[in-house]
């Protein structure tokens, strides 16, 4: 049986801290139609097509669609202070979305044998990854071997570690190098564009699998080939690479970053190569997502 849309609701944990939160999944009010119960003919056959999010892009990207920042800053409690730009100097909605932060506003860890998080975003992390069925949300799985499409044997990373970094529509849109290292190839494959809000995750089977997608193998100093993913989402017409292909990566050099829309990356370690911070697996077997930052903790090299 469905979960009720009004029953929806995702709890996490703030890093550093025992208390949960309830993550407003709702208040989207386009989001509660097309998976609701009578949004699922449009749902299926217009909202998760690349159309429906160019149609979006083409008005983010238009200077009309400035006078809409303010309100997103004071609905979703943005910190503006953090941002390189002021408000004023952000010529469109999507100008703004994919702004680029302070120097020192996201400390990196310092740790040497360490791995950050790369994003900002809401995590869940695993140990002893079954390559046949890799989490999604709740039951629901998928196969790796399905998510790469024969990118990388998927034999390797059997047994291995596994995270999910969820972001959502008001979160910082860059993404980053979680170690030094160099990246070996990329690869980029077509796909659908489903939301990947929990709502979207609970209702539509190897969602991962169906989305556009940007697979990259990256040579970590301290965790070895580190297979990454990003994945596209409604109203996200393109994941943008801005990295130096040609050039060794820094721990927390910017890779890439997304257009409008809520997002997600996934990070794919082989055996016996990190050792996952406590906190966010012990989070993730109680059924909580982490709220982390850019540049926290992620794990070390075992």
């Amino acid at each position: 049986m469905k979960t009720k849309l009004k029953d929806i609701k995702v709890p996490y944990v703030k890093r550093n801290s025992d208390d949960i939160y309830y993550e407003p999944v709702l208040v989207e009010p386009l989001l509660s139609f097309f998976y609701g119960r009578y949004g699922n003919i449009m749902r299926k056959y217009i909202f998760q097509y690349p159309v429906f999010s160019k149609i979006l892009a083409g008005y983010y990207k238009s200077k009309l669609s400035k006078k809409i920042i303010p309100k997103f800053i004071d609905k979703h409690n943005i910190d503006v202070n953090e941002f390189e730009k002021q408000i004023d100097e952000f010529n469109t909605f999507n100008d703004f979305f994919i702004r680029k932060l302070k120097p020192g506003t996201r400390p990196l860890d310092k740790k040497t044998t360490g791995g950050i998080c790369p994003v900002d975003s809401k995590v869940r992390a695993f140990e002893n990854t079954d390559a046949n069925y890799v989490f999604q949300i709740k039951e629901e799985t998928f196969s790796l071997d399905k998510l790469l499409k024969g990118f990388v044997p998927t034999r390797n990373y059997e047994g291995g570690s596994y995270c999910i970094f969820r972001l959502t529509s008001h979160d910082y849109h860059r993404f980053h190098f979680i170690d030094d290292g160099n990246v070996i190839k990329t690869k980029r494959l077509r796909g659908k564009l489903h939301s990947v809000a929990p709502l979207s995750l609970e209702r539509t089977k190897k969602l991962y699998i169906k989305n556009k997608k940007n697979l990259t193998l990256f040579n970590s100093k301290n965790f070895g080939p580190v297979i990454c993913v990003e994945i596209g989402a409604s109203c996200i017409g393109s994941i943008v690479q801005t990295f130096d292909k040609t050039k060794n990566m820094t721990k927390g050099n910017e890779k890439g970053y997304f257009q409008f829309g809520g997002s997600a990356v996934l990070l794919f370690f082989q055996k016996n190569k990190i050792k996952i911070a406590k906190d966010l697996l012990k989070n993730t077997a109680e059924g909580y997502e982490t709220e982390v930052k850019l540049g926290e903790f992620l794990g070390k090299s075992i």
